[in-house]
């Protein structure tokens, strides 16, 4: 599952999301990704996803669900978990490192990251925390936090834990994926791209972005 709002007009642009919901389908014994749902909300909240999720299952009936994979939106974990308890959830591997080098960022930390040797080699062990496994990554971190001796990097590792070790919503099991086959999310990102490219210009958005739709739908 994934979202843009770049290809957006009024009234949904603000706030809104073009969502699309994809599937693996397999074909002549290879798996391709496949957009099966697109679908405009006005809001990103977890009554509106909610909402979405329900008018899913009432039009797909009773069907075997092995898994979502999604970015990190906390509205979008809690509706699904609440639509679809028991389903398996996996965030996205490339979003958790892109949140991670934000954090860096956050810090002040990019420019002597480039720098120090000491400090790169720091921050290149706390990016690959979502390869171990989910039980090994707590431990891991806090032989991290023995070494964070700045308080640059003490806060890296606050906000590691706040984010990622002792959220409830985000718990190490859904950000770890080690032995996972599918790790990201990024081929509906390639999609979401292509609509975008699709998507040129201001001028009668809304007839554009049927029409680029349409015209990926019909490859």
């Amino acid at each position: 599952m994934d979202g843009t709002f770049k290809v957006l007009g009024e009234p949904f642009q603000q706030q809104g999301q073009l969502m699309s919901i994809h599937a693996f389908i397999e074909r002549n014994g290879a798996n391709k990704q496949f957009p099966l749902v697109f679908c405009l909300i006005s809001r990103k909240t977890k009554s509106d996803y909610l909402a979405v999720f329900r008018s899913l299952q009432s039009r797909l009936g009773h069907i075997s669900i092995e898994g979502f994979g999604l970015d990190f939106e906390k509205a979008a974990w809690i509706a699904m978990r609440k639509a679809f308890p028991g389903v398996k959830l996996k965030g996205c591997a490339f979003h958790c490192s892109q949140a991670v080098c934000r954090h860096v960022q956050s810090v002040g930390l990019v420019e002597t990251y480039m720098r120090r040797e000491d400090l790169h080699s720091f921050v290149r062990q706390v990016l690959p925390q979502q390869f171990l496994p989910s039980a090994q990554i707590r431990q891991s971190v806090q032989m991290l936090q023995m070494k964070a001796t700045a308080q640059a990097t003490q806060t890296l590792i606050g906000n590691l834990h706040r984010q990622w070790l002792d959220n409830p919503v985000f718990p190490a099991e859904v950000w770890s994926v080690y032995r996972q086959k599918v790790r990201t999310n990024n081929d509906a990102d390639m999609l979401r791209f292509a609509v975008q490219c699709n998507d040129l210009g201001r001028e009668r958005r809304c007839f554009r972005f049927e029409k680029s739709l349409n015209a990926l739908l019909d490859q």
